[in-house]
């Protein structure tokens, strides 16, 4: 008997991994764009936008400079042990 994850290989994994993360914000956008308006909301998704990619930038070029056995070590080089 073949399982649902051989059957579909990662996608079951990807998909529930972007519903995670998209899935309420997305809903959330609606009421934020009509609090706020069309263009200062276009402009919020941007600049969130622009610092999420500059985070996750400067953490996976730190991944690569550092290179550390895990994710807690490098939460600890980073932040200190006030955040790990």
């Amino acid at each position: 008997m073949d399982s649902v994850i051989d059957k579909n290989g990662n996608s079951i994994h990807v998909l529930s991994l972007l519903n995670t993360a998209f899935g309420p914000g997305m809903l959330a956008l609606p009421h934020a764009f009509s609090n706020m308006g069309l263009l200062p909301g276009i402009l919020m998704v941007f600049i969130g936008a622009y610092n999420m990619y500059f985070s996750l930038r400067l953490f996976t070029d730190l991944l690569v400079l550092i290179k550390p056995s895990d994710y807690s070590t490098l939460g600890e080089i980073i932040g200190g042990k006030f955040v790990s």
